[in-house]
């Protein structure tokens, strides 16, 4: 389905069943190098405890998915640490680079996110 097993860029936004989607792509035989995921929606309130969100979330922590919190309204962007555009934005913006050093640093709460904090420079 997928030429090479590689796909650039994938965007999810199913309203509330994207655990159900992500719970079914086969991680080992596809390479998706940035996803973006819809978290905040009539199911899933942007402030509020979310089942769906939290699933999917771990999901993708467990494929070792780096989710930058914040940058798109009311979704997820994940990012596979093998991504050359990881490369690429780290390159271009020194902000996304502080984040990520930060991260790496301290890995935060044991998940693959970068919070909002690291942005305000507390490392």
């Amino acid at each position: 389905m997928f030429p090479h097993g590689h796909v650039n860029f994938f965007s999810l936004d199913v309203e509330g069943s994207e655990p159900y989607v992500v719970q079914n792509i086969d991680f080992q035989q596809v390479f998706i190098e940035i996803m973006i995921i819809e978290h905040s929606n009539s199911f899933c309130k942007r402030d509020g405890l979310c089942e769906s969100r939290n699933r999917f979330r771990k999901m993708m922590d467990d494929e070792g998915y780096i989710r930058f919190a914040k940058l798109v309204i009311k979704s997820d962007l994940f990012i596979h640490p093998k991504s050359k555009y990881l490369d690429i934005l780290l390159e271009n913006s020194s902000s996304h680079k502080a984040m990520y050093n930060c991260f790496m640093a301290n890995k935060y709460n044991g998940t693959n996110a970068i919070p909002q904090k690291a942005t305000r420079g507390a490392c």
